[in-house]
């Protein structure tokens, strides 16, 4: 979260406004790092581009084309439930978790 004062210096699309209570925070959303929710969905989409059978995160039904950065991610779902393991290790690979954000 934010001032009011530093919220009218940024980007007005990176801006949404969050209200707990009384109170009104200003939060800035935009990722540099490419782990936001629209590029973490083309990461883990991507992650298995040659994936064969389907998708573990998709269940049946769920043929769609994700667009994102000017890119077209197609994604074939499998032919019945989701798997849940799979998409996690999927999803953990392609998010690059173990690796060291430099923040220490």
């Amino acid at each position: 979260a934010m001032s009011a004062e530093e919220a009218k210096a940024a980007p007005a699309k990176y801006l949404t406004k969050l209200r707990a209570g009384p109170h009104e925070y200003h939060v800035y959303v935009h990722s540099y790092l490419g782990y936001g929710l629209m590029a973490g969905r083309a990461k883990v989409i991507g992650a298995n581009a040659s994936g064969g059978s389907g998708h573990p995160c998709f269940m049946k039904g769920g043929d769609v084309t994700y667009s994102y950065g000017g890119k077209d991610f197609p994604v074939k779902a499998l032919d019945g439930a989701a798997e849940f393991k799979t998409c996690a290790t999927t999803s953990t690979s392609a998010m690059n978790v173990a690796a060291d954000c430099g923040a220490a």
